[in-house]
């Protein structure tokens, strides 16, 4: 029920800001001025709203992009990622102490 009025609330919020997109491009044609600062404006927040109604909308599973099984893909990935890295970086530390140990032992000789 919840989501059916944010759903209402976006819808109108799209509709006002196209309204008032078609006015400035109506009153920047009238005064010959093609687009102007205040169109760029309301396309980009157009865009804005654009982008951020299509992370909100639902994936094919019927959950929410930002809360659903995206999000636990991206966790997953980035948990690989971070055990990746963190045994390359093991890795690579044992062989710096490796080669730090062969060069004292060559010192010492």
């Amino acid at each position: 029920m919840e989501s059916s009025g944010l759903l209402e609330i976006s819808a109108g919020g799209i509709f006002a800001l196209l309204i008032i997109k078609e006015v400035f491009v109506f009153v920047s044609r009238r005064n010959g001025n093609g687009k102007d600062k205040e169109h760029d404006k309301v396309e980009n927040m157009i865009k804005k709203i654009h982008d951020l109604w299509h992370w909100h909308a639902p994936d094919p599973d019927g959950e929410q992009g930002w809360k659903g099984k995206q999000l636990e893909r991206i966790m997953i990935s980035l948990d690989e990622n971070v055990q990746e890295n963190t045994s390359v970086v093991k890795q690579g530390t044992a062989d710096i102490v490796s080669k730090l140990d062969d060069l004292k032992r060559e010192l010492r000789q």
